[in-house]
């Protein structure tokens, strides 16, 4: 059981239709404030039974990795809470135009 906030990748960004305009968005809203995320089940998905959606202002981003999701489904399946929170945008030096996302992931009541 995860007790404490833990920062994960986000994956599956690439696959979203605004990429990369949504992560570099994500960056300049970040530079003047927290920019929360919202985790949401996506029991329906076909790849993975546990799979978590994450969001931001009602825009899918990309999913957790499937096995933190697989370590926090059942929780939120049963009802707990989860939240997440920007932690940084990944830019690699080698490949500017395609950032990525990290996020603080923590159970109501850890953080």
């Amino acid at each position: 059981m995860i007790q404490s906030p833990i920062a994960t990748k986000v994956v599956g960004v690439t696959f979203t239709d605004e990429y990369p305009t949504n992560i570099f968005a994500l960056g300049k809203e970040a530079a003047l404030d927290d920019v929360p995320m919202e985790l949401v089940r996506d029991a329906d998905n076909e790849h993975d039974p546990n799979a978590i959606k994450v969001m931001h202002k009602g825009s899918h981003i990309g999913h957790i990795p499937r096995m933190l999701a697989a370590a926090i489904a059942s929780e939120m399946d049963a009802g707990k809470k989860w939240y997440a929170e920007l932690e940084s945008i990944v830019v690699s030096t080698d490949n500017t135009d395609q950032p990525g996302l990290k996020i603080l992931v923590w159970r109501e009541g850890t953080y």
